[in-house]
This record gives C-alpha cells, structure tokens and sequence, in this order.
C-alpha cells in the first residue's frame, strides 16, 4: 500500500513545480501592466498574487501600490502594511521591488 504515499508525493511535487512559473508569470505581467500605465489591471493582478500568496509582502506591497497609482481604495481585507502613507516612502520600496527605474 506504498502506493498512496508516492501518488501524494509526485502530486506535491509536480504542483510546487507549476507553481513557481506561473506566480513567475503573473509578477512579469503586473511589472507590464504598471509599465503601460495600466493601473487598474494591475490591481486585479496584484490581488490574484494575494491569493496564491497571502502573507507575501512583497503581493500586498504591490496591491497597495497598485491600488495607490490607480487612485482606488486599498481593500479592508489587507493589513495597513506598509505603515508610513508618504509618496517617497511607496516610491523607495516600488523601487526596491524593481518597479519603477
């Protein structure tokens, strides 16, 4: 009865394997998207990198961003992380995460 254990393990492994290209993916057309100007698709973008990664700070720093360059309310839902509300302080850590130049 081996045989439950290894169908689970190659089943784990096989989803950790699509994974990583897809969030991958995901990061490379948020980075366009903001690139183009278009600030409210990135929003969408950023809050499907939430879901895969909830406690990523770098997908709610990038909803939060997203939500700030759109001009739309960050969701209730997220934690008030980053702390500090200064344009200098969102244009350091867009920086930081390669966003902006």
């Amino acid at each position: 009865m081996i045989r439950y254990p290894v169908m689970a393990l190659l089943a784990g492994l096989c989803f950790s394997a699509l994974s990583e290209p897809v969030e991958l993916n995901i990061d490379d057309e948020y980075r366009r998207l903001l690139a183009a100007g278009h600030y409210t698709r990135a929003v969408r973008v950023a809050d499907e990198m939430t879901l895969l990664a909830p406690e990523s700070d770098k997908a709610r720093f990038y909803l939060l961003y997203a939500n700030r360059k759109a001009g739309t309310p960050v969701p209730d839902w997220i934690d008030q992380w980053p702390k500090d509300e200064s344009d200098e302080y969102y244009e350091n850590l867009a920086q930081e995460f390669g966003l902006v130049p």
